[in-house]
């Protein structure tokens, strides 16, 4: 494998010898998600898998993934449809690229009380998409190994009809935060 920290694209394929292939992407968030990226960097100390990180600005450097800041658009389809698992923060666009690939999702919500951000929208659309079986939704990151060793793909969903709905709810987080 190459240097960590290099870019995925500069590295070459990833490797298959490990059981599973993660994805973690954090979004652009200002400030990145260190809680997230931390945990899954612990759990690639383990070399049980190999876990692929999108880490933004986030200021933990990680030592046992492979990772990167951004990509775009079609680099993060194409690292995310290679992957055997997409563990995102639950920002609606790392949402909806995981669920248009159908990849087994895994969401961890950033949290106002971690102070991750001004409030709890993303764990309201992290329950959502829990209830509808799309997602597992780890609030505690100590659980992120166990969630990724449960998930499946989501179930089939008239697309157009799922894809309405959750842009209803997501339009409907939004503006209820834009009242705050």
């Amino acid at each position: 494998m190459a240097e960590l920290g290099a870019p995925i694209w500069e590295k070459g394929p990833v490797s298959r010898e490990t059981s599973v292939v993660w994805f973690l992407t954090v979004g652009m968030h200002e400030g990145g998600f260190v809680r997230l990226v931390r945990a899954a960097d612990d759990l690639a100390a383990q070399g049980k898998q190999e876990i692929v990180a999108q880490i933004a600005d986030t200021p933990y450097r990680p030592r046992h993934l492979r990772w990167f800041r951004y990509a775009s658009d079609e680099r993060m389809v194409r690292i995310a449809s290679a992957a055997d698992v997409v563990i995102a923060h639950c920002g609606a666009g790392s949402v909806l690229l995981a669920l248009r690939l159908r990849k087994p999702l895994v969401v961890v919500p950033r949290l106002r009380r971690f102070g991750e951000h001004h409030d709890d929208h993303q764990l309201q659309l992290a329950r959502y998409l829990g209830k509808q079986g799309s997602a597992v939704v780890v609030e505690d990151e100590k659980e992120l190994e166990a969630a990724v060793e449960s998930v499946k793909p989501p179930p089939p969903v008239d697309s157009a009809e799922h894809r309405k709905k959750l842009i209803a709810y997501i339009e409907s987080i939004l503006s209820e935060a834009a009242r705050l």
